[in-house]
């Protein structure tokens, strides 16, 4: 059987499939063989088992969250601010990817980008899909670099810990290009 898209399934369906497989996870099942018979990604199956794990059966439920239409929000000033700088300081056209954005298209966000579309293009991702989001391909290369390192007791060894790994990937344009081949972000490629 093939994996469902979990944004497709009513909530009470995605919350028994998440629940399946958690309690086949817990009878020792394999992550794919637990998707595989739950009819969903083994992201989802993933995503389910450590809801459990850190905060119990309740946690393994989810719920869509959409806001009621007509209840849009425009960019905030910090994000209009940010958008006008990249598109001043950019000589191409710029990208972006905003992962469950505190903003809703709403008629004066879509004529701004209408009017911008030769400079700006906007991609905006599913709620609870961090698969689509390319930055969670630079979270998963940096978590590892930043927890080898010594333990941290204040806030600015972490900070800067994690600053100069950020600073070497930068540097290497070859492995972050890989994050963008990864099959669910190929499309921001």
């Amino acid at each position: 059987m093939d994996a469902t898209d979990g944004r497709k399934l009513s909530e009470a369906v995605l919350n028994e499939r998440r629940r399946r497989a958690v309690k086949m996870l817990l009878g020792g099942a394999t992550i794919a063989a637990t998707a595989k018979l739950c009819e969903i990604g083994e992201r989802t199956v993933w995503a389910a088992a450590k809801a459990d794990e850190s905060g119990g059966w309740a946690a393994v439920s989810v719920c869509h969250g959409h806001r009621p239409k007509g209840s849009g929000r425009a960019l905030t000033p910090e994000h209009e601010r940010e958008v006008q700088r990249l598109i001043r300081t950019t000589p191409k056209k710029i990208f972006l990817i905003l992962d469950n954005p505190p903003v809703h298209p709403a008629k004066v966000v879509e004529q701004w980008l209408g009017e911008n579309a030769d400079k700006l293009k906007i991609f905006y991702l599913p709620n609870y899909s961090p698969e689509l989001n390319p930055d969670e391909q630079l979270n998963a290369d940096l978590k590892p670099r930043v927890t080898a390192a010594v333990p941290s007791k204040t806030q600015m060894p972490l900070v800067n810990t994690t600053s100069q790994a950020l600073r070497s990937i930068q540097k290497q344009t070859a492995r972050v290009e890989r994050y963008f081949l990864h099959p669910d972000v190929r499309y921001a490629a």
